[in-house]
């Protein structure tokens, strides 16, 4: 609180002053105003690599995962995208290293093919989303865990 009120004052008296320059007391209310404009604009960066690592963007969609015989079936909104079991052969749990909860990604398991590559996003938030885990346990799919930093905006 003190930091807060010798800079106002400071700010006033630079602002007031007729021995500083005008120039400097417009440069210090531009960055005044201007800087806490840009802290959200930090946290973009970090939330592609969170993506990038596993994570899944949060989204008001409501997802679902269906599982049959032949596939699984992800359906989040109105699109669906199926993945059959044959091209499963790894997944790869991300999860929120951080002690609070990011409200701009969430947890999520990639079903990975042979190739390495990811075939489907599945949100933890998604229905059915631990029917998935205990389907992947059983047939027998390594799941790798990885603990990823992801940003936080509260």
């Amino acid at each position: 609180m003190a930091v807060i009120v010798l800079g106002s004052a400071l700010l006033l008296f630079v602002v007031l002053s007729e021995d500083v320059p005008r120039w400097v007391g417009t440069v210090l209310i531009t960055a005044v105003s201007v800087v806490p404009l840009l802290v959200p604009l930090v946290f973009i960066p970090w939330m592609l690599m969170a993506r990038r690592q596993g994570l899944a963007v949060r989204s008001r969609t409501p997802s679902s995962v269906q599982l049959t015989e032949a596939a699984v079936v992800v359906v989040r909104g109105e699109t669906k995208r199926s993945v059959p079991w044959v091209q499963v052969t790894r997944a790869r749990f991300a999860r929120n290293a951080n002690w609070t909860e990011s409200t701009m990604v969430e947890a999520a398991i990639g079903l990975l093919g042979p190739d390495r590559k990811e075939r489907a996003r599945v949100p933890e938030s998604a229905q059915g989303f631990e029917l998935l885990l205990r389907e992947l346990e059983e047939r027998g799919v390594t799941i790798d865990y990885v603990e990823v930093s992801a940003p936080t905006l509260d």
